[in-house]
């Protein structure tokens, strides 16, 4: 006697009933937990900075260049002050460019404060000291696992450089790239930045078409999530002080405690 076939719900079927369950109110999307690979400019070496069960580690690397192929292009805002004693960082949640509203948020002596929700543009007006950190979503080359890498300073002149280099009928997923390091020297000494060239056609384009659509859906549930999550805040603080946010609250980002940046935004 044959056995009757379970009925099973398409994706659209279970996506609607998440919905309507109110479900996604309060279940937040995983993170993509994944490893910064970023250049210390002092020492023209790149470091790997991950989180580990909760706990952060840094890693010399050995590699003077890292290749792979460009994924995602992000962005953040930070800056760093030292007054009286006490260390500041600001920073913004992840976004996609200067056209962008974003979060500014506050880090002092195990605190985390929301500042400003506005466009970029406000947002620098009212914080001058702010300045840009490019964030790709990068796949080494012969890897299948998806990493940051964060591009600042004279980096980001060369990374426009390089941009613009391209032919318009030319994409950066098309190839694989080479980010290097060149030292030049300033009115303060010797210091290191990022550099890029071109090395070849990818190997596998269906892989970077697989990956770039998982990272992109990842930021995309992140930012709903959180989209709402502000509402619901705003709402909530509307007549009353700007809240204070211990630094273990998930919803909010992780300073990297060690420089100016930002470790891990979730949005």
């Amino acid at each position: 006697m044959s056995k009757e076939k379970k009925e099973e719900l398409t994706n659209e079927e279970k996506e609607e009933l998440v919905n309507l369950t109110g479900e996604n109110n309060i279940k937040a999307p995983k993170r993509m937990n994944l490893p910064i690979i970023k250049l210390n400019g002092s020492k023209g070496l790149f470091f790997k900075n991950e989180n580990v069960d909760g706990k952060y580690t840094q890693t010399e690397l050995e590699a003077s260049e890292i290749k792979g192929t460009v994924l995602k292009i992000r962005r953040v805002l930070t800056a760093h002050k030292k007054e009286q004693g006490k260390d500041t960082t600001l920073f913004s949640n992840e976004h996609n460019s200067w056209r962008d509203e974003v979060v500014l948020f506050e880090a002092s002596e195990g605190e985390t404060r929301l500042l400003i929700k506005a466009d970029v543009p406000a947002v620098r007006e009212k914080f001058p000291e702010l300045r840009v950190k490019q964030i790709f979503y990068f796949l080494p080359e012969g890897e299948k696992e998806v990493i940051k890498l964060a591009i600042r300073g004279k980096g980001l002149s060369a990374m426009y450089d390089f941009f613009n280099e391209l032919d318009t009928d030319e994409h950066l997923f098309e190839y694989v790239i080479s980010v290097g390091v060149q030292e030049e020297e300033g009115k303060l000494g010797n210091y290191f930045f990022n550099t890029f060239e071109k090395i070849k056609p990818v190997d596998d384009i269906k892989l970077i078409q697989e990956k770039i659509k998982e990272v992109v859906k990842s930021i995309e549930q992140a930012e709903e999530f959180y989209k709402k999550k502000d509402e619901e805040m705003k709402e909530k603080y509307s007549n009353s002080a700007v809240p204070k946010i211990g630094k273990s609250d998930e919803d909010i980002p992780v300073v990297d405690d060690d420089e100016i940046d930002v470790d891990e935004i979730p949005f």
